[in-house]
C-alpha cells in the first residue's frame, strides 16, 4: 500500500526565510581563542581547534581596506559592465570580500565606509532566491 502525500509544514521560501545567515550578514567565532571570521570553518586558523565554532551576527559595517575595478566581466554578469571588488574591515575586526554596488567603481576609494546589503543573485527554484552579501557606500 502506498504512504498517503503529505504536504510540507513549510514552503521552500518559508525555509528560505528561517535560515537567518540568508539574509543577514553572520561569522563564526571560535569558542577556544575568539577569532572572528566571515565564513565558515572547519579548523581555527589561529590555535587550530576543530569545530568548536558558534555562529554571530555581525553588523555589516566597515571600511573598504582595498579594492579592484573589474573592467571585463565574466559572461553572466557581462550586461552589469565594470564593477568595484573590495576587502572590508568590519567593525567586529574581521575582514570581508565582496562586491561593492550603487557606487560608480571609479569613485571607491580606501578608507570608504560601507555597508552590507543583500542582493538576489539568481533564482534556484520557483520559490527560492539565492541571496548574497555585497557592500554599498554607508548611508551614516
Amino acid at each position: 500500500m502506498l504512504a498517503e502525500y503529505k504536504a510540507p509544514e513549510h514552503s521552500p521560501s518559508d525555509i528560505n526565510r528561517l535560515i537567518p545567515s540568508r539574509y543577514r550578514l553572520h561569522g563564526v567565532r571560535c569558542k577556544s581563542c575568539g577569532s572572528l571570521w566571515v565564513t565558515k570553518r572547519a579548523i581555527c586558523p589561529e590555535c587550530k581547534k576543530v569545530g568548536e565554532f558558534e555562529e554571530v551576527p555581525l553588523s555589516g559595517k566597515g571600511k573598504v581596506l582595498n579594492y579592484t575595478v573589474v573592467r571585463v566581466p565574466l559572461l553572466p554578469i557581462i550586461k552589469q559592465g565594470a564593477y568595484a571588488v573590495g576587502i572590508v574591515e568590519l567593525e567586529e575586526g574581521t575582514k570581508a570580500e565582496g562586491q561593492i554596488v550603487d557606487i560608480d567603481p571609479n569613485d571607491v576609494h580606501i578608507g570608504m565606509k560601507v555597508e552590507t546589503t543583500m542582493r538576489k543573485i539568481r533564482q534556484e527554484h520557483p520559490s527560492i532566491d539565492i541571496y548574497m552579501y555585497k557592500f554599498k557606500p554607508a548611508t551614516s
